[in-house]
């Protein structure tokens, strides 16, 4: 399922490609090369990171998501959700700057300065070193399940 996530989002998302980064469990297939690896476990969604300087910024680039048929979930406690209905996505933009959103993880400039692309999808992403974070996102500092903070 997670390729054909991140395949959705790339379809998506298009031109800003390459402004984002994909993060997070849709991405883990891409960098785990043991056969014998248990399968990764589904995820709801789609994580990206994406260096925007100011509020501004991240609100142009939110005209930008709306212009490629994504809609935030005004609905939803997370704040950085973007959902589009064709096809089925459910995307978390996530700047780096943490006073934008409120909120932000001391990976995002990392991610950032060390993403590599995927030519296949044409994604960028980025594979944390082995830290206990990287194997469960949900439990840095700032990303709080049912809290509103992506």
């Amino acid at each position: 399922m997670s390729a054909l996530q991140l395949e959705a989002a790339s379809a998506v998302l298009g031109p800003l490609l390459e402004e984002v980064v994909f993060v997070g469990g849709a991405t883990i297939y891409l960098w785990i090369t043991d056969p014998a690896a248990p399968p990764v476990r589904a995820t709801e969604d789609v994580d990206v990171v994406c260096e925007v300087a100011s509020r501004v910024e991240y609100y142009r680039l939110g005209g930008r998501l709306r212009e490629r048929g994504l809609q935030e979930a005004a609905d939803e406690p997370v704040l950085c959700r973007w959902r589009s209905s064709e096809p089925k996505l459910v995307l978390d933009v996530m700047p780096t700057n943490p006073d934008i959103l409120g909120f932000s993880n001391p990976w995002y400039e990392e991610v950032i300065s060390k993403a590599a692309t995927v030519p296949s999808l044409r994604v960028h992403s980025f594979a944390p070193p082995l830290r206990p974070y990287s194997l469960q996102p949900s439990s840095l500092p700032g990303k709080a399940e049912g809290t509103g903070i992506c």
